[in-house]
């Protein structure tokens, strides 16, 4: 999670429609080649009060008129990962912790390499997810800048074998490093893909798996030791996912929700 004391402060310069730190004047754009405009992202920062450390912040469309429409949001999650009531928050029991201006945030569910926790705003429910603090010390987790990156990158290039599948990628609104926030998606989780048989199953892991290998092979710092999250079976041939891995919506889409496993031992 991210450290120190953050009351991380945003406004938008409305002429050029990105985002600038309050108190600062001019336009920040990191450069880098994780920073691609084809998906529509802009990259901003916010920065700790009274630190020069800044934090990059990569920002979507859908987030960046969130972010306008909710100009506390980012500083009062951030300020909540801190808070210690937050370990005795549990959405299973409807337990929230308050953190004004209509935000509340609870424990939702601890994967193998993340934490997530359930934001609720206005009505409207969000997933907010963080790095494992474990306690062997080790680091399972790539940043969730590149996670960002690599779930719109199967959004745009996949769009067609997508569709075929009805399947979608979650909406993500913004990430930095150590958190992203996406929409939560309603509906029934699933590893099993609905109806799907043995044989569509297999069709989509082989071509998801195949592309996210190509994209690791063409030497891109994004996709180093990344996999798509499969898991094979005692058949031969034969792939399932994690339990938690899809969300199936009431209009019959499924919603890939875990994609990727990082894995240093990938190297």
């Amino acid at each position: 999670m991210l450290k120190g004391n953050l009351a991380s402060r945003l406004s938008f310069d409305e002429s050029r429609q990105t985002l600038v730190p309050e108190g600062v004047h001019s336009t920040v754009l990191i450069e880098s080649s994780l920073a691609s405009d084809r998906f529509g992202n802009r990259m901003g920062y916010f920065q700790e009060k009274d630190a020069a450390a800044k934090t990059d912040l990569l920002i979507s469309r859908e987030g960046e008129e969130f972010l306008k429409a909710h100009e506390s949001a980012l500083e009062s999650l951030v300020a909540g990962l801190h808070d210690p009531a937050l370990e005795e928050t549990d959405t299973a029991t409807n337990k929230y912790l308050d953190l004004g201006a209509g935000i509340k945030i609870a424990g939702f569910m601890r994967g193998g390499q993340s934490m997530l926790y359930m934001v609720k705003i206005d009505e409207e429910y969000y997933i907010l997810k963080t790095k494992l603090n474990r306690a062997d010390g080790l680091d399972v987790s790539q940043s969730y800048i590149n996670e960002m990156l690599q779930t719109q990158s199967v959004e745009v290039d996949l769009k067609v074998e997508l569709e075929r599948f009805e399947v979608v990628m979650p909406r993500v609104l913004f990430a930095t490093q150590q958190m992203m926030f996406r929409k939560f998606e309603v509906g029934t989780r699933s590893g099993t893909l609905g109806s799907w048989n043995i044989k569509k199953r297999n069709e989509f892991t082989d071509i998801v798996s195949q592309y996210v290998k190509a994209q690791g092979e063409q030497n891109s710092s994004l996709w180093q030791n990344v996999q798509a999250d499969v898991i094979g079976s005692n058949f031969p041939g034969t792939y399932a996912f994690k339990n938690d891995a899809f969300i199936a919506r009431e209009d019959g889409e499924m919603v890939w929700v875990d994609p990727f496993v990082y894995r240093k031992e990938l190297d």
